[in-house]
């Protein structure tokens, strides 16, 4: 089947509907492709044509093509490895947390959560209440690992942030260590965020989109201005498409962060968001409220002067 000049969902059979307070039973996607501009957008992070290698290979990941490499493909989990994932590297809690689940609809309910989670402690910033600010730092890194692109899933920026400890890369790279799955799988689950955001911005569900361009001004600056830049046409990610560098998206933080630190040349952004990553997801049960002021987080986001918004 060629795919629709029309921009719409090659089904609607299987509606995947919100477990998010302010969105309960509201239907947020669907278990099938989208067609835009007469192309298949990734909206499917677990299906086989997903996970699969582009050379077939099959069942546990064998190797990986260079292709593999830059889409996200040839990235399967079992059950327990996924659980493993879930908790080291994107930072969740096992059975209490929208995302630990290998499925669409547990992906795409823990992006909303995150979205109304950052909405709802921007606003309340500025009273410190304990235990805000460290949610919302851990929040905003997993935002920064799913939505920034490419150039912060680089195989340097994994094997720093989780390659460093010789039980933790095995836990998640097997007996060798190997952390090539755990960037593959990375890079899949960032390009379906990117477009599920693109759809909740751009495309009519439950008769108006799930998020309206005018609620952005109450997320944190650095969060709104990356949005808007998701929202265009040429954001979207296609099947079998390599996942954006995001120049432009870290260039929205790197401004930020030259704007609000003394010294902004006291550390690159590698150093910054390895960070970010380590503190907030690796070890995120240690993290304190000071945690996302401390290694520069709530900096690059626009946050230091949140009264202001």
């Amino acid at each position: 089947m060629l795919p629709s000049p029309t921009n719409k969902w090659s089904a609607t059979t299987h509606p995947i509907k919100a477990w998010v307070v302010g969105y309960y039973g509201y239907h947020i996607s669907y278990k099938h492709f989208f067609f835009h501009q007469s192309r298949v957008l990734l909206t499917k992070a677990f299906a086989v044509s997903t996970t699969a290698s582009t050379v077939g290979d099959g069942g546990k990941p064998k190797g990986s093509t260079e292709l593999d490499a830059i889409c996200g493909s040839n990235c399967a989990m079992d059950n327990e490895e996924f659980d493993m994932f879930a908790r080291l590297v994107l930072g969740l809690s096992l059975g209490k947390q929208h995302g630990t689940e290998p499925n669409e609809r547990s992906l795409v309910n823990m992006l909303l959560e995150d979205f109304v989670v950052i909405t709802n402690l921007t606003a309340a910033f500025a009273l410190d209440e304990p235990n805000d600010r460290r949610t919302l730092a851990r929040r905003l890194a997993r935002f920064s690992l799913l939505l920034l692109g490419a150039d912060a899933l680089t195989p340097n920026i994994i094997a720093r942030v989780w390659g460093e400890n010789e039980v933790v890369r095995r836990n998640l790279g097997g007996p060798r260590g190997d952390l090539a799955i755990i960037r593959r799988r990375l890079i899949s689950l960032a390009s379906v965020a990117n477009n599920t955001f693109h759809l909740w911005l751009t495309t009519t569900f439950n008769g108006g989109v799930i998020i309206p361009l005018d609620t952005l001004q109450h997320l944190p600056p650095g969060v709104r201005d990356i949005l808007q830049l998701v929202a265009l046409p040429t954001a979207a990610i296609y099947v079998r498409e390599p996942l954006r560098p995001g120049h432009d998206r870290i260039n929205i933080l790197q401004n930020n962060l030259r704007q609000n630190l003394h010294d902004p040349s006291s550390s690159n952004f590698d150093d910054i968001i390895v960070g970010w990553y380590r503190d907030l997801l690796l070890s995120g049960n240690h993290s304190a409220d000071s945690t996302g002021m401390e290694n520069h987080l709530f900096a690059a986001y626009g946050l230091l002067h949140t009264s202001s918004l």
